[in-house]
Formats: structure tokens, sequence, C-alpha cells
């Protein structure tokens, strides 16, 4: 028995309409998601069915359509609208484009969205954020002894390896966790290896440690993690901050600051005379 014989266009056009019977609408789609020929024939009757309907015209009530049929409906009545308009060319040719799938759900057109965000243009703070190594005095009050482990990690930073200084300087912390002097140098290692937020973590603890010799540095060079980070308004807090401590670096935090400030509202100040720390 052939397609025509079996699924006749009168009955598709009752599936169209939403009037078969449960058992008949069920055959029907089984076999046209693997019948091309048949699937074209209820893809051109849907389109017509959506074109030609008179206006105001009440439709037909339908049965909820299965999963197969909703996304047969949704993925392709665009462009079976599209064809019945391209066949009515005037020079009476006939346009072709690509069918669906013999089987399986069509592909779901893009969904509408809401009102498109506004683009906030992303500020470069990358030359801000810049820094140099901070000076190594192992003999200083600072230090006191260390261990060999230490000692090496020390070396790798004074030679500028900075990320295998930064690993060594983890390996150390972990047998003396909460020394502010390790950790101050395992932050300022991570950033120069280019792992702003592995030394804001380090940093952070030199901070919570309280009144020590690396505050004030420790603070600064938070500023400039969180600058590497992008996060320009949590750095003008931590500037302020080491402003107000009224030590070394405050003239230098000033003018830093004063530079961020204008970068965020969309100024540019001119280049300092010496690079910062």
């Amino acid at each position: 028995m052939s397609c025509q014989e079996r699924f006749p266009d009168e009955m598709l056009e009752r599936y169209v309409r939403g009037e078969l019977s449960e058992r008949d609408r069920r055959a029907l789609e089984d076999h046209y998601f693997e019948c091309p020929a048949c699937l074209e024939r209820v893809e051109t009757l849907q389109a017509v069915a959506g074109v030609l309907a008179p206006a105001g015209r009440p439709r037909t009530a339908r049965r909820a359509p299965t999963w197969r049929t909703a996304a047969l409906l949704g993925g392709l009545a665009a462009a079976s609208v599209l064809l019945i308009v391209l066949q009515q060319k005037p020079d009476g040719g006939h346009a072709t484009g690509p069918r669906p799938p013999a089987s399986g759900p069509a592909a779901r057109p893009p969904q509408p969205t809401g009102p498109t965000a506004p683009v906030v243009p992303v500020v470069d703070y990358s030359d801000l954020a810049a820094i140099s190594a901070p000076r190594y005095e192992p003999s200083s009050l600072r230090g006191a002894g260390r261990d060999s482990g230490f000692a090496a990690a020390m070396g790798r930073y004074t030679a500028g390896d900075f990320a295998a200084a930064a690993a060594a300087l983890d390996a150390v912390l972990r047998r003396a966790p909460g020394d502010p002097q390790i950790l101050f140098y395992a932050g300022v290692s991570a950033l120069l290896a280019g792992r702003p937020d592995d030394g804001v973590t380090r940093l952070e603890k030199v901070v919570i440690a309280g009144d020590t010799p690396y505050l004030e540095e420790a603070r600064f060079y938070l500023a400039k993690a969180h600058l590497q980070r992008g996060d320009a308004a949590t750095a003008e807090r931590e500037l302020q901050r080491v402003i107000a401590l009224r030590g070394d670096l405050e003239a230098v935090a000033r003018e830093l600051l004063d530079r961020v400030s204008a970068r965020r509202s969309g100024g540019r100040m001119p280049a300092p005379a010496s690079a910062p720390p």
C-alpha cells in the first residue's frame, strides 16, 4: 500500500486541523518522521493553513500536540511559509531549499529575548597594575633566621624566577602558615608570576596579621593585585588605607589613586615621572 493510499490528503488535512483520533495521529506521526515525502506533505498543509486562514475567523480547536509535533511546528513553520511565498514568484519559478531531517525533531528556532543590555566599555588597568619586585633584605630586622627552604625560595625570588619562588614559598608556608614575611613574598611572587588571585589570598593574610613591618606594603600590593583583576573600586579602597597609614608609600599611593580614579571616570592623567613600585 502506497503512502497516498494509507494516508490520503483528507487525512493529513484533518491532522493539521487537529481532528484525527489519538490512534490515527500517532500512526501518522510515527510514519512521517520516517518518510520525507509525507513529512513534506504535512509541512505544506501546515504552512497553507497558517497563511491562508481568513483574518478574524476562529480556528478549530486542536488537540495539544505531542513533543514531536511541537518540535516540528516550532522548527519548520517559518521555513514552510517562506517556501510558499517564494513559490509565488512572478516568473513562475519554484524556489528550492534544504529539507528538514527525515527523522528526529527539528531544531527549535531562536526564541525572542529581552532588551539588549547596554555595552559597558572595559577599562584597561594593566599599566597601573604593573609592579616590580620589592627588595628582599635577609639580614634586616624584618627577617629572622629561616630554614633552608625559605632561603632557597628567596634565592629563586632574587634571581627573578617568581613562579618557582611562589611554589617554594607555599611549601614553606605549610610549616609556618602565619608568618607575615613568608606570606608577603609569596603574595608578591604570585603577582609577578601572573596569579593575582593567589596574590590576594596571601597578602590579605598579611593584613589580618595586623601591625607588622609588612602591613603598608601588603596593602599597596593588594591594590595592585585588584587592578590586575580589573577591580578598580577595591583597589581604590586599599590605596586609601595605605594613605591612612601615613607611611613611606603614602605619596606614591596618592598618585596611583588619582590615576585609577581618573581612569575609572574616563579621563587619563599624564604618566608619572618615575615608575611606581
